[in-house]
Order: structure tokens, then C-alpha cells, then sequence
């Protein structure tokens, strides 16, 4: 009683289009923010931060290489890639 705090609720989803109309209603979600998949040197700095902690003999080239070929790829799973090389 007598608080006055601030509330953050978020929410996220892959599948925006799946979503319930209702939850777009006025007072119920009031911001949308899409983020988007990496480009391939957004890719690169991923994939370079998660090999800075792991062996690894790759090469700038042949990172370079997979960074472009991984399109469509976000950061859960570049860093699965890693960890299963």
C-alpha cells in the first residue's frame, strides 16, 4: 500500500503473425519493436565473441565464409554451431 512502482512487462515471439489480436488491443501491449536477424557482419561478430573462449583453428576467411552462407541465422544459433564444431 502507498507504492507507486513501474511495471515492464514484455513479451516475445518468432511468430508475430500467430499472435491473438487481443493482445494488440489499446493498454495491453503499447509498443511493438521488431528485431531483426543479423546481417553477415553482425553474423561475424557473433561468431568471433563465441570463439574468443574455444579452441578453435578457423581462419578469418573461413569464418567469413560461414557468416555469409549462415543467413537467416540469429545469435542462439550461431553459438550452437560453435559449441557442436
Amino acid at each position: 500500500e502507498g507504492h507507486s512502482g513501474q511495471l515492464l512487462v514484455l513479451g516475445a515471439t518468432n511468430r508475430p503473425h500467430a499472435l491473438d489480436p487481443a493482445l494488440r488491443r489499446p493498454g495491453r501491449f503499447d509498443k511493438e519493436l521488431e528485431i531483426g536477424v543479423p546481417g553477415a557482419d553482425g553474423r561475424m561478430v557473433i561468431l568471433q565473441k563465441q570463439l574468443r573462449s574455444m579452441p578453435c583453428d578457423v581462419t578469418d576467411d573461413e569464418l567469413r565464409e560461414l557468416a555469409d552462407a549462415a543467413h537467416g541465422y540469429v545469435g542462439a544459433d550461431l553459438a550452437g554451431i560453435c559449441k557442436e564444431a
